[in-house]
């Protein structure tokens, strides 16, 4: 117990650029180090990328031991989500329905205006189980969300304006994507500039996780 004291001691006493570095890092330098790689690896990210079981399960356990372990940190410093209740309500629920409606849209706008044909974002299927597809579908939204949206923008926000703070969060985001492409990448880059914009404009996080949960469980459901 003595030591667990000492180490949330010491967590206290870090600078906030030093919390910063290590939650940015510790969640997005893995993430972005291997779609770098796998751009290299493939020569070109304009291929098919296939995802097996065992890779939606590994992301699943790192993505949630590292949530727990930054989120531990975050708490002991007495960082907290705003506005952010144990379920959604009813209007958040409608919000969330709203948003995920409005990325379609957008989606289908981007398609008709920007060529981005010779790059198609292509994530193909190589055998999902649904247990596993659904908890994907849940935990990457929490880690993505709650450290990008309620954690980044407002961080550097508060310091650097707004503005700034949804384009280092936009900047982190698609670096942890660049395996998908010039396509992919747009998507990635419209889909996280909707789900800012709206988080920064309610500070609600309900509706972004759970418009950010569908299109996740969609795309792979019908990959």
């Amino acid at each position: 117990m003595r030591d667990v004291h000492t180490l949330e001691e010491y967590v206290r006493g870090l600078s906030p650029r030093a919390e910063f570095l290590i939650v940015v890092l510790g969640a997005f330098a893995l993430p972005a180090l291997f779609s770098l790689v796998a751009v290299l690896n493939l020569g070109s990210a304009a291929g098919p990328v296939e995802l097996r079981n065992e890779d939606l399960e590994a992301l699943i356990v790192q993505e949630a031991a590292v949530l727990m372990l930054l989120g531990w940190l975050l708490h002991a410093r007495g960082w907290s989500v705003d506005n952010f209740g144990p379920y959604p309500s009813w209007r958040e629920l409608v919000a969330a329905a709203g948003l995920w409606l409005a990325i379609l849209v957008l989606s289908k706008l981007q398609d008709s205006i920007v060529d981005l044909s010779g790059t198609p974002m292509q994530v193909r299927n190589g055998g999902f189980d649904w247990p596993v597809v659904l908890a994907i579908s849940i935990i990457n939204p929490l880690f993505e969300e709650l450290l990008l949206c309620a954690y980044v923008i407002p961080f550097v926000a508060q310091r650097q304006g707004t503005a700034t703070g949804i384009a280092v969060a936009l900047a982190i985001r698609l670096a942890c994507h660049t395996y998908l492409g010039g396509a992919g990448l747009a998507w990635i880059a419209m889909v996280g500039l909707v789900l800012s914009l709206y988080y920064v404009r309610t500070r609600r996080l309900w509706p972004v996780l759970i418009a950010h949960g569908v299109l996740d469980f969609v795309g792979l459901a019908t990959a």
